[in-house]
């Protein structure tokens, strides 16, 4: 039985992509909450504590940035995507937003398909629910 996200991130690869350390890591790194999405959230959560240090603040607030927007990986121009497309699916309403969250996009146009894909289905619900047709 697997029991482990790392073991389940693998086996639920293909095998190309399993095959690829990088992939995989990325794979087990999000499955563990470690990933770039999560440290978006992260990210945008914190706050300053006025009783705390700011030096360890500012350190740990660079450290989860630099996991979100992995400078050391991406070029200036993903960059720039990765935090126009997390400002994106901030705005997008509650539902749209936990749908477009579940596919995970990896770029602007993933995630303008992922948003009218969940639009279209969101909009079929809505009309079955109400007994209209399109």
């Amino acid at each position: 039985r697997i029991e482990s996200n790392p073991q389940l991130a693998y086996y639920l690869l293909s095998p190309d992509q399993a095959a690829d350390y990088e992939a995989l890591k990325s794979e087990i790194l999000a499955r563990l909450g470690l990933g770039p999405a999560a440290a978006a959230a992260e990210f945008h959560r914190w706050v300053f504590r006025p009783l705390q240090p700011p030096r360890p603040q500012m350190t740990q607030l660079l450290r989860v940035s630099k996991r979100w927007l992995q400078p050391d990986q991406l070029v200036p121009e993903a960059v720039t995507e990765q935090v126009t497309m997390y400002h994106f699916l901030c705005a997008l309403p509650g539902v749209l937003r936990k749908s477009i969250g579940l596919t995970s996009p990896t770029s602007i146009k993933e995630m303008i398909d992922a948003t009218e894909a969940a639009e279209c289905v969101l909009s079929l619900g809505r009309s079955e629910r109400t007994g209209e047709l399109m």
